[in-house]
């Protein structure tokens, strides 16, 4: 199967503002062209008027249809960027009865609305040194990352360079006391007790929240060996 066509909200805004300037455009050029139509009209003899009349108004009717389907494309595009939906899923509840049988049958296409965060955490994840099971271990230090000073070790760097690869900043450090606090490119230092009642710590990016579920890219996790390895996993 394909990969799925991704696509930005800001993407989406833009193409809708591009089509509402066609429309407007579109709509200019009927009106000009309907007055044009009633001069020539007024100039030729009654039997070449009517003729004229006739194509002018068949010529006009298909060009409604054109400024309408526009219009409902620019109100599509806005719809999805502010509902993350998919195109043809909106079409269909915009114009129901309005499309063509063949087309109320076809399935609906790959194309995905994902916000920018989660565009960029998917790019994160195809990056050198952030994929899945790259290595990153225990004594991994870095200093400066893009800028930012870091002065981190292992975990630590590894879930702030990420922080910095998605959201473009490192954050600003404040405590919490409620897991529901918890939001989408923030960078969680928690603590948590090992089997054998030891008291450890932990730092992680959060990729996502999903209700009671928070997603986390991190750096030296367990490869079945060795805590050295970038992981993603859901907590």
């Amino acid at each position: 199967m394909a990969d799925k066509i991704r696509i930005t909200p800001a993407e989406l805004t833009a193409q809708s503002q591009r089509l509402v300037t066609l429309h407007d455009q579109l709509q200019a050029t009927m009106a000009k062209s309907d007055t044009a139509f009633k001069l020539m009209c007024d100039a030729l003899s009654a039997r070449f008027s009517a003729n004229m009349r006739q194509k002018a108004t068949r010529l006009m009717r298909n060009m409604e249809v054109l400024r309408h389907s526009v219009k409902t494309g620019a109100d599509v595009a806005a719809t999805c960027a502010a509902t993350y939906e998919n195109a043809d899923k909106v079409l269909r509840d915009e114009l129901e009865d309005q499309l063509p049988t063949v087309i109320q049958v076809l399935p609906e296409s790959d194309q995905q609305v994902i916000s920018e965060f989660d565009m960029k955490v998917e790019e994160l994840k195809q990056k050198e040194g952030f994929r899945q099971g790259d290595y990153w271990g225990n004594n991994s230090y870095c200093n400066y990352y893009k800028g930012h000073y870091l002065g981190a070790w292992s975990c630590c760097a590894k879930a702030k360079q990420m922080q910095i690869e998605v959201t473009g900043r490192k954050g600003v450090w404040t405590g919490i006391t409620d897991p529901k606090q918890v939001q989408p490119g923030d960078v969680l230092h928690y603590y948590y007790y090992d089997k054998n009642g030891n008291r450890k710590q932990h730092w992680v990016f959060v990729t996502a929240v999903k209700g009671d579920t928070i997603s986390v890219g991190e750096g030296n996790a367990w490869d079945g060996q060795n805590n050295e390895r970038v992981n993603y996993r859901d907590m």
